[in-house]
């Protein structure tokens, strides 16, 4: 009889970063679904506006692609899905890949993005801001 593995992923979020309570829940659910390395979600920027558009606009949010399909999309849109709080990535294969942050630098976000994004086999976005 063989070992069940169980999924573990991680999430990071900042002092002012804020998720809908079933965020990380669905989020996982497409992960362990797709068998993704990571899931990138949308979100919206918190201001005083009313009927605040959500960040991520001209992605095609909703499919599971390849790493090269999504960066190709991404410069061709003009719109990099850079932010690590709207990320769910499988904790195994940060281990594999050995990801860190970058010491005293600003924006380390696009930094680790790329570090992550560069050797992921499959990437799953949810369309709707949670």
């Amino acid at each position: 009889m063989g070992l069940n593995m169980l999924r573990s992923d991680i999430a990071f979020a900042d002092s002012d970063d804020w998720l809908e309570p079933d965020a990380l829940k669905t989020w996982f659910s497409l992960a362990e679904d797709a068998s993704l390395d990571m899931v990138i979600g949308n979100g919206f920027y918190l201001s005083n506006q009313p009927n605040e558009a959500s960040i991520f606009t001209r992605q095609s949010l909703g499919v599971i692609e390849s790493v090269s399909e999504w960066i190709t999309r991404s410069v061709k849109v003009q719109e990099w899905q850079h932010f690590v709080w709207l990320k769910l990535i499988r904790k195994e294969y940060l281990e594999y890949i050995k990801a860190r942050f970058t010491e005293h630098t600003v924006q380390e976000d696009i930094i680790w993005t790329l570090q992550v994004a560069i050797s992921a086999k499959l990437i799953g976005f949810v369309k709707t801001p949670l």
